[in-house]
C-alpha cells in the first residue's frame, strides 16, 4: 500500500511508501518542500514522560529524492478536450466534425465517470439543429429526457431542473420551426418542472411567485390549447393538467412521481 497525495502548490499528484508518513518530501514538479501525510487511521503513541520534556535538537534528516509524480491523465480531461475541440469547430463552421466531436466526447465522460452538466449534452441536439439535421435533433432531445446522460444525477430535485432545461431547449426549436402552439406547451413542462425542483429545495417563496393562481390558470390554458398528440409525453401533460387543476393544493411530490413514471425513470 502506498500513499497518494497532492502538492500544494501546483497540485502534482504523488506517492510514498506508506512507512514515510510524516516524513519530508520534495515535489517533482515544482520542487516545493511538504510533508507526507499519514496513512488514514493510523494511530501515533506519544508517551507522559515523553512529550512533558523539550525534545533535544536532532540532526535533521537527509532529504529525500522528489516524489515521483504519477501519470493522473483522466479520461475526463480528454473529454474536456474533445468538447473544447468541438466548440471550436463548431464556431468555425464545421458542424459535421463538431458533432462527431461531441460524441466521442460524450463516451469519454462515460468512461470516466466524470459529472458534467446537461448543458454539455445538450450541445449535440443544438448542433444538430444547425446543421439542418431537425429529426435527428429531436430525436436527441427524447434521448435527453427519457435516457438521460452518463452518470446524471438520481436526486429528483436535480433531474427536475435537468429536465426543465431540456423542455426550455425543445420549446426554442419548436418557437424556431415555427410551431408557437406546441412551444407553448413544452414551455409550461419547462416551467412545472422547474416548480418540482423548488419544491425539492424547499425554495417555498420562489414557488409562490411561479404557482400563483393567475400563472395556474394560464398553464392550464395553455395546456388545454393544444389537441395535438404528443406522443410519450401526453402522459407529461394530463399529469401536470391533473395537478394545476388543484391549485392551491398542488401536489408537488405527486407530480414529480407522476412525470417520473412517464418517463421512465
Amino acid at each position: 500500500m502506498s500513499i497518494v497525495f497532492a502538492c500544494p502548490r501546483c497540485q502534482c499528484v504523488m506517492q510514498a511508501a506508506d512507512d514515510q508518513g510524516g516524513s519530508r518530501a520534495v515535489c517533482g514538479k515544482c520542487s516545493l518542500p511538504m510533508e507526507v501525510p499519514l496513512p488514514k487511521g493510523m494511530l501515533i503513541e506519544v508517551r507522559p514522560a515523553v512529550a512533558a520534556t523539550p525534545p533535544t535538537a536532532a540532526p535533521p534528516p537527509p532529504p529525500l529524492p522528489p516524489a515521483a509524480p504519477i501519470d493522473v491523465t483522466p479520461t475526463y480531461r480528454k473529454a474536456d478536450e474533445l468538447l473544447e475541440q468541438a466548440g471550436f469547430r463548431k464556431d468555425a463552421g464545421d458542424l459535421d466534425d463538431a458533432i462527431a466531436l461531441l460524441r466521442e466526447a460524450f463516451a469519454a465522460v462515460g468512461q470516466a465517470k466524470a459529472m458534467f452538466p446537461v448543458e454539455t449534452f445538450l450541445r449535440l441536439p443544438m448542433y444538430l439543429h444547425q446543421a439542418g439535421k431537425k429529426k435527428e435533433a429531436w430525436e436527441e432531445f427524447h434521448h435527453l429526457l427519457f435516457k438521460g446522460y452518463p452518470n446524471q444525477s438520481r436526486n429528483v430535485g436535480f433531474l427536475a431542473l435537468d429536465r426543465a432545461k431540456i423542455f426550455d431547449k425543445m420549446r426554442l426549436f419548436l418557437e424556431h420551426e415555427g410551431q408557437a402552439q406546441l412551444a407553448a406547451v413544452f414551455g409550461v413542462f419547462s416551467l412545472v418542472c422547474k416548480g418540482i425542483n423548488l419544491y425539492r429545495e424547499e425554495r417555498r417563496r420562489e414557488l409562490k411567485t411561479w404557482f400563483n393562481k393567475s400563472a395556474c390558470s394560464n398553464f392550464v390554458s395553455e395546456l388545454k390549447k393544444y389537441t395535438g398528440n404528443l406522443g410519450q409525453l401526453q402522459g407529461v401533460q394530463y399529469a401536470i393538467l391533473g395537478e394545476l387543476g388543484e391549485y392551491p393544493n398542488i401536489d408537488f411530490d405527486l407530480l414529480a412521481r407522476r412525470i417520473e413514471v412517464t418517463l421512465g425513470k
